[in-house]
C-alpha cells in the first residue's frame, strides 16, 4: 500500500513539474527517490517485528509434540500441547528380555545371624544330637557300635574346625534300647527335649 502511494505521489509531482520546468522535476525526483528508499528500509523492519511476534512463548499452544523452537520444546500438559523450556522428555527403552533357556543368576545367600536363639538341644553354644542305639543287643550290637563310632568320628572332625559355622560344637546324646521297642519309646521320651535331632535310631521295630 505504501509503495503504491509513493509511486502515485511521484506521478503527480512529475505531472505538476512539467509545467514548472526542469529544476522542479529534478527536485521532485529526488523527493520520490527518498520516499522509495524509506519504504525499502521500513519493509525489513516490519518483517522483523512480524517474526518476533510469531516467536513461541512458554505456556503457549504448540502444533507438534517434540518440536523445538529455540530454548522451547513442544510438550504435553494434560490434554494440551504447550511450549516449555528445556529438552523434550524421552522414555527409557524397556530392558531386553532374557534369551530363551537363560537362567537368572541366583541371589546371594543371606548372612548367618551372629546369635542363634536357644532351643531344646541347643543352649546357644553347643548343639546336642541324639543316637538311639542297641550296642548291648547280641544280634545288632556290632552294627550299632559301628554306627556310633562313625557318628563320633564325623562330629569330631567338625568340632576340630570349631563346630557348625566354626563356633557351635556338636555333642552326642546316646540312648540304649537293646533293640526293644518299649525301651526305645521310653528312651525317646527321656531325650526328645535334650536334643535338636536324632542322628540315628537303629531297628525296624523301633522306627
Amino acid at each position: 500500500m505504501r509503495t503504491v502511494a509513493t509511486l502515485e505521489t511521484v506521478r503527480r509531482f512529475n505531472t505538476h513539474s512539467s509545467t514548472q520546468g526542469e529544476p522542479r522535476m529534478k527536485k521532485t525526483s529526488a523527493i520520490a527517490a527518498g520516499l522509495l528508499l524509506g519504504t525499502a528500509v521500513a519493509l525489513p523492519t516490519f518483517s522483523g517485528v512480524a517474526n518476533a511476534a510469531a516467536a513461541p512463548k512458554a505456556g503457549a499452544a504448540c502444533p507438534t509434540l517434540g518440536k523445538v523452537a529455540g530454548a522451547l520444546t513442544c510438550t504435553k500438559d494434560g490434554r494440551k500441547r504447550v511450549w516449555k523450556a528445556g529438552a523434550p522428555v524421552t522414555t527409557a527403552a524397556p530392558a531386553a528380555a532374557a534369551a530363551p533357556g537363560a537362567t537368572a543368576a541366583p541371589a546371594a545367600a543371606p548372612a548367618v545371624a551372629s546369635g542363634l536363639k536357644a532351643v531344646p538341644g541347643f543352649d546357644g553354644k553347643t548343639i546336642v544330637v541324639g543316637n538311639i542305639t542297641s550296642k548291648t543287643n547280641a544280634a545288632w550290637g556290632a552294627l550299632s557300635r559301628g554306627i556310633g563310632a562313625s557318628l563320633e568320628a564325623q562330629f569330631k572332625a567338625v568340632n576340630a574346625k570349631g563346630g557348625i559355622a566354626g563356633k557351635y560344637p556338636i555333642k552326642i546324646e546316646e540312648a540304649e534300647t537293646n533293640y526293644d521297642p518299649n525301651i526305645a519309646v521310653s528312651k525317646f521320651n527321656e531325650t526328645k527335649d535334650k536334643v535338636v535331632m536324632y542322628a540315628s535310631a537303629l531297628g525296624t521295630p523301633i522306627n
